[in-house]
């Protein structure tokens, strides 16, 4: 069973984190943000209405940035409308390879290149920025793969420019530990 706390007490820490100290701009930390899609949309009307609150009473609206399994972005892909509303102006996402072989056999998180790709679309579609994060090293990866990975993102950045959108990468180096 996941743990995890209410959109309200979500929305109450990041008030008191405003008051106390000023923040405007947030990140949650969470890659499974957005795997119980009604408690991810119970979350977004929240941030939005607080934001709208905020706004009616002439203070800065909060935004945010925050991860996302893109397999679930893509199936329920309301939530990128809920989350540009909410004021999500970032999504980032384990997209992890270009190769279609490393997600299947070695990433296994349930996602394709072509999965990626449209995770990236409706983020840039909905106004935001996308974050890919990649990684080479897997213990079969060959030089084919990771070509794949580095056209998977230039091929993600030039989705960026069509949009007219801002995005970025990450490609970590896997270096996997004895045992």
């Amino acid at each position: 069973k996941l743990r995890a706390h209410s959109p309200e007490r979500m929305v109450t820490e990041f008030n008191m984190l405003n008051k106390q100290y000023g923040f405007t701009r947030f990140m949650i930390y969470d890659d499974e943000l957005n795997l119980e899609n009604r408690r991810f949309i119970a979350l977004m009307v929240a941030l939005e209405s607080n934001n709208l609150r905020r706004s009616a009473e002439g203070l800065e609206p909060y935004k945010f940035r925050g991860f996302v399994k893109s397999e679930l972005f893509v199936r329920h892909s309301e939530q990128a409308e809920y989350m540009m509303r909410a004021g999500f102006n970032e999504l980032l996402s384990g997209f992890e390879s270009g190769s279609n072989r490393i997600l299947k056999y070695h990433v296994r998180k349930n996602t394709t290149v072509d999965i990626n790709y449209e995770a990236s679309r409706l983020a840039f579609k909905n106004g935001m920025r996308v974050k890919a994060l990649t990684m080479i090293g897997n213990p079969t990866d060959t030089y084919d793969d990771i070509m794949m990975t580095w056209k998977f993102l230039d091929n993600v950045g030039n989705m960026a420019k069509s949009y007219g959108r801002a995005w970025n990468f990450d490609v970590t180096i896997l270096t996997p530990y004895p045992g």
